[in-house]
Order: structure tokens, then C-alpha cells, then sequence
């Protein structure tokens, strides 16, 4: 744990050498002054000093602070550091709402962002997209709810102190951080962990070690709707007896899954869901669809934001409704975009790699397609759709996809990203035929670093 003293010191300019200590600059244990000057992808603090990118988890831009050195890249001219003291803090700073944050013992790395004000994070977030990928934010959008807003959680499972407890790997590592009242999930994912943890400590379950590969418990997915909860107990082969025992005792939960995790990979979904009492899914309603999320269902976890993404995302960047003869929803998921589309365009084709893994899609129409494999049909068709969305994973749509598209020449493309860099790649191989017309970001998870974008791109 560091020690953070912030005080109201004016002092804001970097000062080029170490302030005390006899370690030389760049060199573990050198203290260094510097003001930093935004955040990186993690949502860690970075400025500049003497050539060098300093990262300092725990401070924002504009902050003039004391750091120790911790380490530094072999590869390139960057250190990472411990903040010590914080003489000029941002305006916004405060008082960070959880006892697990990483400047308080426990060290969660999950809310890199919590002791800074929405505003302030939102403004960082815009600032680092622009600056890395040259992407220019129009408009935010964000939901009331900036704690307690998590509607799916993931945790690993682990002892501490001869307890049993569910917590969250720390940033970079396998050392397992404490989560009890995490405050950014939802409260009844609160209360059916807390009791997860009471039961197995009486009974005894031993978390699954990845080093010794003993254990019988390692991961538990969390979902609600914001009234019922489904759990998903992600149980070692050698470790089913116990962990059925442990989910057929819990109370808490309207729906309990039992599923399994042999390799030694670090999947946290679990294989081979099976019901061990209660509800078979969740009933969620988004955009006006009703959708069935199962245990091995994705889910947003912030829905209500995820809703204004999705709602945007169809629509023109003037928020106009679009109709036509033909549209694509590639990456579809669970289809939801899917049957908006049914409403408006007269032939709607969706595709997704494994829709059959996504509970729910299967009424929407979503083809296990591929997207570069839907585009080639159309290209040898020479079929142009008027609207194209799409939702990638991170690596984007890539350049098979954008080179179909770049041929198909569809009126509109629209891309939601959860990935600036990709985003940034598929808008410049787009270029030639498309203008971007406009692009909003979405605060889907207040207090890190994360953000969803929207661009709208229309045939030049």
C-alpha cells in the first residue's frame, strides 16, 4: 500500500531530477516531481520527464505529484512509479467511495478513476482518445447511475486470512484483490456474493489454484435484471461434489448454474451450464424487446447506457429513423439491434460467429455467420444494403470486413466500439469512400477508463 497525502500546494511545474533519495533518475527508488498530462487505456496517470513517459497509478491530469520509481520498460523509455505525494490536485478530486481502492488496502485496480468526479473522468477519457487516435468526441451520453450500476459481475475465487472470499485479479497479475461491497455492482449481486462467501467458508470449499491446480471453486458469474439474480458457478472437474453442495444451499439467488473449467486458462465463463435449482434465465427488456439471458449469456453491464448506444446506433446522427430495402447487423449478438431493423428496413440479414452461444438470438434471425463470410456472398451478389451497423469485439471490424464494405459501397455504416484504436483503423481504411459524420461516446462504466463509441459514416 502507498501512502497519498494531498495537500493544497499551487506548485505545478515538473522539476527534471530526483528530489531526494540517492538513486539517479530512471533508477528504482529515484523520487521524481512532474505534472502529468493525461491518462492512459488502464486509466493510470502519465506525464513527461527528460525524454521518459512516467505512469503513475492513482493521479489525473493536471495533478502536480511526488513519485517514487518502481520499475522501468526494457524496451522503451518509460517508468512506472508509486505515488507519494499529491501537492496540486485536480479540482475534482475526492474522496474515493470504496474501502478496496487502490490507494487503500485491498489495492483493487478495477476503478482506477473512482476518486475523480464524472465530469473530470469523462473530460480525461476524451482527451486520451484524441490525443492516441485522433478521434474527436461530439457528445456524451451517461445513465444516473454511477455506483451500484454493474448488472454483470465476474469473480474469482480465493482465501484470505482462512476466509473464502470473491475478488477480482489485480491489474496485470494473479494476485487476487478483495471486493466485498464493491461498489459499483448492482446490490443484490452484492448480497448473493456475500452470501456465496459465508456459505463456502463453512463449508469448507477451497478456492481453485492456478499455481498448484488444487481447488474446487473458481470463478462465479453474477447477472441480474434489478430484481432477480442467476449465478454461474464455475466449478474445477474435481470439484463438482462440493460446489453442487455449495450452490444448492445458497438462499440469495432466484437461479443457480453449475458449469465447468478444466484448462488452465483463465475463461470465466465456464462450459456445459447446468440448472441446479431456479429459473432457467433472466428476462430483460431492451429498446422494447424482451430477451432471455441464460448463464452463459452476454449481458451489458450497464444496460441503461447500453440502451442510448443501441438506440443511437440505428438511427441517423441527427437521431432521425432510417428505412430502406435492405440493412446489415453484423456482430448482432443477441439480435436485439436485429428486430429494431425488422421494423424499419424491408430485408434485415444478422450475423454472428456464435450466436447459439448467446441465449436469445435465435428468434431474431441471426445467422452463425461470419461477417466476412455474409460480405463475400454480397459482393458476388453485388447486393448494396443502405444501412450497415455493426458492434465488433475489440480487434474491430478488421481488414476483410472493411475491404467488402469499401466494395459493397452501403449507403451508412454505423460502428459502436468498445475499442478506440480498432475504431480508429476500420474509420481510416473506410476513408476513401466515407466521411464520418459524427461521433458520441457512451459512460457504460463510470469510474475506469473504459468508454463506447458510436461513428456514423456516410458515402462521400
Amino acid at each position: 500500500m502507498y501512502s497519498l497525502t494531498v495537500t493544497k500546494s499551487e506548485e505545478a511545474e515538473n522539476e527534471s531530477a530526483p528530489n531526494s533519495g540517492a538513486a539517479p533518475f530512471g533508477r528504482p527508488g529515484a523520487e521524481l516531481k512532474l505534472k502529468l498530462r493525461s491518462i492512459q487505456a488502464d486509466g493510470d496517470g502519465e506525464g513527461e520527464l527528460e525524454g521518459h513517459h512516467i505512469v503513475v497509478p492513482g493521479a489525473f491530469p493536471g495533478e502536480s505529484v511526488r513519485v517514487r520509481v518502481e520499475a522501468r520498460s526494457q524496451h522503451h523509455p518509460r517508468l512506472f512509479t508509486k505515488l507519494l505525494e499529491v501537492e496540486a490536485p485536480h479540482s475534482d478530486r475526492r474522496e474515493a467511495a470504496c474501502p478496496h481502492h487502490t490507494s487503500r488496502q485491498g489495492h483493487c485496480t478495477g476503478c482506477p478513476l473512482l476518486a475523480l468526479g464524472e465530469t473530470a473522468q469523462r473530460q480525461a477519457k476524451a482527451q486520451y482518445v484524441q490525443s492516441q487516435f485522433g478521434l474527436v468526441i461530439d457528445r456524451w451520453e451517461f445513465g444516473d447511475q454511477t455506483l451500484a450500476y454493474r448488472w454483470s459481475s465476474k469473480r474469482v475465487a480465493s482465501r484470505k486470512r482462512g476466509r473464502f472470499v470473491l475478488g477480482s485479479y489485480r491489474r496485470g497479475s494473479h494476485e487476487i484483490a478483495e471486493m466485498q461491497d464493491c461498489q459499483t455492482d448492482h446490490p443484490l449481486i452484492r448480497a448473493a456474493a456475500v452470501e456465496i462467501e459465508t456459505i463456502a467458508t463453512e463449508q469448507a470449499v477451497e478456492p481453485y489454484s492456478q499455481k498448484s491446480g488444487f481447488g474446487q471453486l473458481r470463478f462465479v458469474w453474477f447477472k441480474t435484471n434489478g430484481n432477480q439474480v442467476l449465478v454461474n458457478l464455475v466449478a474445477a472437474p474435481k470439484g463438482v461434489t462440493e460446489v453442487e453442495a455449495l450452490g444448492r444451499a445458497l438462499k440469495q439467488p432466484e437461479s443457480v448454474f453449475l458449469s465447468l473449467q478444466g484448462g488452465g486458462g483463465n475463461d470465466q465463463r465456464g462450459r456445459g451450464a447446468r440448472r441446479l435449482r431456479g429459473i432457467a434465465s433472466l428476462n430483460l427488456e431492451m429498446l422494447g424487446e424482451s430477451r432471455n439471458i441464460g448463464p452463459q449469456g452476454f449481458l451489458q453491464p450497464n444496460p441503461e447506457v447500453a440502451e442510448m448506444a443501441y438506440r443511437d446506433l440505428l438511427a441517423a446522427e441527427d437521431g432521425s429513423e432510417l428505412s430502406g430495402l435492405l440493412a446489415l447487423d453484423l456482430f448482432a449478438g443477441t439480435g436485439i439491434t436485429t428486430l429494431q431493423l425488422r421494423k424499419r428496413f424491408e430485408s434485415v440479414l444478422a450475423c454472428d460467429t456464435q450466436p447459439a452461444a448467446v441465449d436469445g438470438s435465435e428468434d431474431a434471425g441471426v445467422r452463425q455467420q461470419s461477417a466476412e463470410d455474409m460480405l463475400a456472398r454480397l459482393v458476388d451478389r453485388r447486393t448494396a444494403p443502405q444501412l450497415v451497423v455493426a458492434n465488433p469485439p475489440r480487434a474491430g471490424l478488421g481488414e476483410d470486413v472493411t475491404e467488402a464494405l469499401n466494395i459493397l459501397r452501403p449507403g451508412r455504416i454505423h460502428i459502436m466500439s468498445c475499442h478506440p484504436k480498432s475504431l480508429s483503423a476500420d474509420i481510416e481504411r473506410l476513408s476513401q469512400a466515407y466521411e464520418l459524420k459524427s461521433l458520441r461516446a457512451y459512460d457504460t462504466l463510470p469510474q475506469t477508463a473504459h468508454l463506447e463509441l458510436v461513428a456514423w459514416l456516410v458515402k462521400r
